[in-house]
């Protein structure tokens, strides 16, 4: 035995009693790591936040118009030209679509806003400064796309004739039933408004007009028609029809 170990008045096991002290700090050291190790593991590995769909990712989804609970509520800075495009062929309304996008109640000037987001304004001619290039003396036109009149069928079998095909046709016909024809050789589908036993429509606040049918819908398909497909429409005064030319894209 040491001097100094006489002097602190420890015996032979002083040894013993150090060693086993650091051999049990190592283990709970390792003991620790080990559990934050496995606290990260689950954290990282857990379930993912979930969050609702936006109004458009819930159409591609789903194939349908959502309600305003199934979604986010965006904002019309959120709101895209082909999306508002998209949800409207797909049979959701300009009000519906305007509360989709934080409008509560929507009025006037907020369709105006949409109008101006689908450019569905007459085609017009602006006439702004001359402008000299060379020898030319050009006054450039300022030229806006109006909405053409179409007549459109989605895979829900909702057939959709929008405004501007609506308003082609004698006002007398903008709210009544209608009867359904397909001229399947030439890919044209004929739309005649009727008084009695015709298919129920409704009006949009649009001006449009749609109606659900799964006997059209079956129709088209039976024709070869995939849908959702598209039609140019117009106005036949002999049939007193709406009449839509399939639109082969």
């Amino acid at each position: 035995m040491s001097k100094l170990a006489n002097v602190m008045g420890v015996g032979d096991s002083v040894c013993s009693d150090i060693v086993p002290r650091r051999e049990n700090d190592a283990i709970k050291s390792q003991q620790f790591e080990q559990e934050q190790l496995e606290k990260r593991i689950e954290e990282e590995s857990g379930e993912m936040t979930r969050r609702k769909a936006t109004p458009i990712e819930y159409l591609l989804l789903f194939g349908e118009v959502p309600k305003l609970e199934q979604v986010q509520i965006m904002t019309m800075d959120d709101l895209a030209v082909e999306d508002a495009r998209r949800l409207l062929d797909a049979g959701c309304s300009k009000r519906h679509l305007l509360r989709l996008y934080g409008i509560r109640d929507p009025g006037g000037p907020y369709y105006c806003q949409l109008a101006e987001l689908l450019e569905e304004r007459p085609v017009e001619m602006v006439k702004q400064k001359p402008t000299a290039v060379a020898n030319y003396n050009i006054t450039w036109i300022k030229m806006t796309t109006a909405r053409l009149p179409n007549i459109t069928a989605n895979k829900h079998n909702v057939i959709r004739i929008n405004a501007a095909a609506v308003k082609l046709a004698p006002k007398e016909y903008h709210g009544c039933g209608v009867r359904v024809g397909i001229d399947e050789a030439q890919g044209v589908l004929a739309i005649q408004p009727v008084e009695q036993n015709g298919t129920l429509t409704r009006k949009e606040k649009s001006g449009a007009i749609r109606l659900a049918s799964k006997q059209v819908g079956g129709h088209l398909r039976e024709a070869g028609v995939s849908l959702p497909a598209k039609f140019d429409a117009s106005w036949d005064d002999k049939l007193q029809a709406w009449v839509g030319q399939l639109v082969c894209e």
